[in-house]
Order: C-alpha cells, then structure tokens, then sequence
C-alpha cells in the first residue's frame, strides 16, 4: 500500500485548503488531530475486545477438551496500536503548540504540510476497518469479521475433536465385527463351502474395508477453514452416534466422552434442541423410500454402508488445498506507523 504524496499530489489533493484562510486550516487541522485520536482509541478498544474473546476460546477449548489456536496475533496488533496511538496523540500536542504562535501567517505552510499527512493518517486507519475478503459479507466491519473469523476457528477445532471422538470408536466396531467374521469363518469353514457363506463373509470384509477406508481419511483430512461451522450440526452429530450406539458397551467410554463434550457445548453455546432434531431427520435420509422385499441381503448392506457414509459425513470428497489464513492486520498498522514516522510531523 503507497503512501508516499509527491508535492504535485500534495498541491492537487490539498489544494483546497492553500485557498482557505490560516484560522480555517487551524481549525481543520484540531480536528483532523482529534478524529485520529478518537479513531486510534477506538482501534485499541476493538483489538482489546478481539484479544478478550481469544482468551475466552482458549478457556472454552480447553473445558471440552479440543484444541484452539487464535488465528489472528492480537498482541502483535495491540503493540502496533499502542505506538500509533502515542503518535497520533503526539502529533496533536504538537499541532497545538504550533497553533499558540502568535504569527500564524509564518507557520503556514507546517499547517497545510502536517493537515496534508493528517489526512493520510486518517483515511489509512479507517481502512483498518474495512472488511476483509474471507467471509463474503461486504457490510461487516473488519473486527466484527474477525471475531467471527476466531469462533468459527474455534467451532472448526471443537469439530475435529468430535469427529476423532466418533471416527476412533467406529473403527473399534469394525475391528471388533471383523474378528467376529473371521471367528465364524474359521468355525464354519467346512459348510461354507457347500452353503456359499463363506463368500457372503468375504463381502462382509470388503464392506468393512471400505468404512475404515473412509473413515481414515477424515480422520487424517484437514477441515477447511473457509468453511463456516455450526454448533447444531456437532449436536446432531453426537446425538446420532449416542442413539445409534447406547447398547454397545464397546465404545461406551466414547458415548460417555461425547455427553460431557455436548453439556459443554451447552454451557458455552445457545443451542436449540429443535434444530438439531431437524438436522438429525434429514441425515437420517427418513423420507428415502426402500422397498426391502426387492432387496437381497448383499444389496442391504451395500444400502446401509452408503446411508452410514453419507450420515456421518464419510462420503465427502477431498477438497482442493487452500491457501493458509494470513494475518494481515498487525502489518497493515504498522505501515501507518512507518508513514508517521518517515513523515516528519511527530
């Protein structure tokens, strides 16, 4: 981003104020200083709220139990704001006792010269609160996106925990349903020649197979972080798997897991239960009609490896490598220091 004015520019952008009367260029001049104060106060203030509502994260993350990391260096923000603020309030201490001279004719050019960076100043820290491009939502304010930038960062971790809770304990299951096949199989083996079950097993297995297939790339998949996450959908998700599973002792520790991880969630996030409840209808496909008298039973557990992809979000396929999120915000403020400082106004 240019900052630099040649005195060309200077003359054409400022060129208005050569015209006006030197009581009006002090005028001007005050309160050019005191927008920027008020604005750079009003930069401490809303890097101060985001730096809270970080530090709120960390504690949410760490009572359910999954990671958090802040996406956005806050401190590194509030350090720059914090000289820009001396800065801005030293320009304006400065412009006042330039403006107690007596001959005010003789300081003239100062004024036009310093009302010119003034300006400058001004327009660049209220680009701070221009959006930024990752939510496409033009209206909101650059720190109101960031704050909503940092809980979504915060609901994409709580995810990857609940879905390496889930992932971990299915895979239990299909280990534990695999060894019971092959324990049949062995036992059986003789009559399974005659009887063809033998080859029923063996598709059982590949079923098997292609769960934990699926299942291992979630679990290795890294979630996006364009995407926006919501709390419902991890409720629902945990409410599935707790149904489905709440006679099977095998991942009982899991379902236990998942229910202090949901009260958690209640505690930190307004949840509605309706909401869930209609996620958990549509995932459940209840409105897909099957007639199972036309259905063989290797058709039904094709049928039922699909709907159990396809619920717990198995099916998806990989995305295309993102770029990783730059925190830009912290530079973007030091570069209006640097435009002070090489400006010759403090």
């Amino acid at each position: 981003m240019e900052v630099d004015l040649s005195n060309a520019e200077k003359l054409i952008k400022y060129g208005k104020i050569e015209q006006e009367s030197t009581e009006d260029i002090v005028d001007a001049l005050k309160s050019e200083c005191a927008e920027n104060v008020q604005s750079s106060e009003k930069l401490l203030e809303d890097i101060n709220l985001l730096i809270s509502k970080q530090q709120g994260y960390v504690k949410i993350a760490q009572t359910i139990g999954s990671g958090y990391s802040a996406l956005n260096n806050g401190f590194e923000m509030k350090k720059q704001a914090e000289i820009l603020n001396e800065l801005v309030n030293q320009i304006q201490v400065n412009v006042e006792r330039l403006c107690q001279r007596e001959d005010k004719e003789e300081i003239r050019e100062n004024l036009t010269e310093i009302s010119g960076a003034n300006r400058q100043i001004g327009t660049l820290i209220n680009y701070l609160n221009n959006p930024k491009s990752i939510i496409n939502e033009p209206k909101v304010k650059r720190f109101d996106e960031l704050l909503m930038i940092e809980e979504n960062e915060l609901k994409r971790r709580i995810l990857e925990t609940i879905k390496i809770i889930i992932g971990k304990a299915e895979l239990k299951k299909l280990k534990d349903d695999l060894e019971q096949i092959e324990q049949k199989a062995n036992l059986n083996k003789f009559v399974g020649i005659f009887t063809g079950k033998n080859r029923f097993d063996k598709f059982l297995i590949e079923q098997i197979d292609e769960r934990e297939k699926a299942i291992n790339k979630t679990l290795v998949r890294k979630l996006s972080l364009s995407q926006n996450y919501s709390i419902h959908e991890m409720s629902a998700l945990i409410n599935m798997f707790i149904e489905d599973n709440k006679d099977d002792e095998l991942v009982f520790p899991d379902i236990q897991n998942l229910k202090d991880l949901e009260s958690n969630l209640k505690k930190n996030f307004v949840i509605s239960e309706a909401k869930i409840v209609d996620i958990i209808s549509e995932k459940e496909a209840k409105n897909l009609p099957i007639e199972y008298s036309n259905v063989n039973r290797r058709e039904l557990v094709e049928i039922e490896t699909y709907r159990f992809l396809n619920k717990y979000g198995y099916d998806i396929e990989r995305e295309q490598e993102e770029q990783e999120y730059q925190d830009t915000t912290a530079n973007e403020i030091k570069r209006i220091v640097d435009y002070i400082n090489s400006s010759n106004i403090v």
